[in-house]
């Protein structure tokens, strides 16, 4: 009751909260795993619209996980929110040789595989996730901070949105 009007005619708030709702139907709709990335100024609404989000599915403290993890935390952290809503805040804060590897690991929704200790191998870890990240920087501009290059099979499936698009929202 409190957020649904929030959203009216704000079209970032919007958006998230369709994210958040859309991660059970995946399944239902034979759909892949999608991440959506608002990128933009500090302080413009990105990590409250995520919040909001995370509330949808319960308190956003425990909905709403930074990127400083390691792509081994985040592949089981992808897997607890297995057909619900994945909130990553921060791109920044993962280490951006990292982040391309990790982008296309959740939007593939299946992690590493493994040796078993006594031969063979695991089972993988595998999710369906309807995701949302925020940053400053996009995905591009944080691989470039090292050199590295942004393809685009990691833009279709890290879809990067203008937080603001210069137009107040």
């Amino acid at each position: 009751s409190h957020i649904g009007h929030a959203a009216n005619g704000n079209p970032r708030l919007m958006f998230c909260l369709c994210v958040a709702f859309s991660g059970p139907l995946l399944k239902v709709l034979g759909a892949a795993s999608a991440i959506f990335h608002w990128a933009g100024d500090s302080s413009i609404g990105k990590s409250g619209a995520m919040t909001a989000a995370g509330s949808v599915w319960g308190p956003p403290e425990t909905q709403v996980h930074s990127w400083r993890q390691t792509s081994n935390a985040l592949e089981y952290t992808a897997a607890t929110h297995n057909d619900a809503l994945l909130i990553l805040d921060e791109l920044k804060e993962v280490d951006p040789k990292e982040a391309a590897a990790i982008a296309y690991m959740l939007s593939n929704a299946k992690g590493k595989g493994r040796a078993h200790h006594a031969g063979g191998l695991r089972e993988a870890t595998c999710w369906r996730i309807a995701g949302l990240s925020s940053g400053e920087l996009g995905m591009g501009d944080h691989l470039a901070s090292v050199g590295q290059k942004h393809h685009a099979g990691q833009q279709v499936r890290f879809i990067e949105i203008g937080a603001d698009a210069n137009c107040g929202h």
